[in-house]
């Protein structure tokens, strides 16, 4: 496997924002830079959360079933791009690339899961009495936010945001 060199940019409201300030990205394995990766400072991230409160509006009005396949795509789009994926996981992390893949089939299966459990998490109404029931309503929070490790961040940013989406939040990683 070669190193490819990779730049990144933020990703803000829909789209790729140039970062103010980056910074080498080190090969721990080799100590060769493979690129330059979006610091995304304080005005980055406050337009990101500024974006996603944006987006939360129209997103929390999305149906269990139409955040279910939503996620469900989103497996299958990680899934097609696995071997890109875990050539990433494997060069920014430094761990071997047969553990990257399996990072990437976590990633992918956390988008699944939530995916196919969501419609369950709505709905659930206790009897109380003949004329009287008791039922739970969930309401998203809103924005959520997620600093994930450097030795995971696949699996830690699939299990993020996909428990986030799901119940109708937004979120922002970083």
């Amino acid at each position: 496997m070669s190193a490819q060199i990779t730049q990144t940019t933020s990703f803000i409201g829909g789209r790729h924002v140039p970062s103010l300030l980056t910074y080498a990205n080190i090969d721990p394995a080799t100590g060769g830079q493979l690129g330059d990766i979006a610091r995304a400072g304080a005005d980055e991230v406050d337009r990101a959360v500024h974006a996603a409160a944006k987006a939360q509006k129209e997103w929390k009005r999305s149906s269990p079933e139409q955040r279910s396949r939503l996620l469900i795509a989103t497996a299958a789009v990680i899934t097609a791009n696995r071997d890109d994926l875990a050539r990433i996981e494997s060069e920014d992390t430094g761990k071997p690339l047969t553990q990257a893949y399996a990072d990437v089939d976590v990633c992918a299966r956390y988008f699944e899961f939530y995916g196919h459990t969501i419609e369950s998490y709505y709905g659930h109404a206790i009897p109380m009495a003949e004329d009287m029931h008791v039922y739970t309503r969930r309401e998203p929070f809103g924005v959520t936010g997620h600093i994930v490790a450097w030795n995971y961040p696949l699996q830690l940013i699939g299990r993020a945001a996909a428990t986030s989406l799901a119940t109708g939040n937004c979120a922002v990683a970083k």
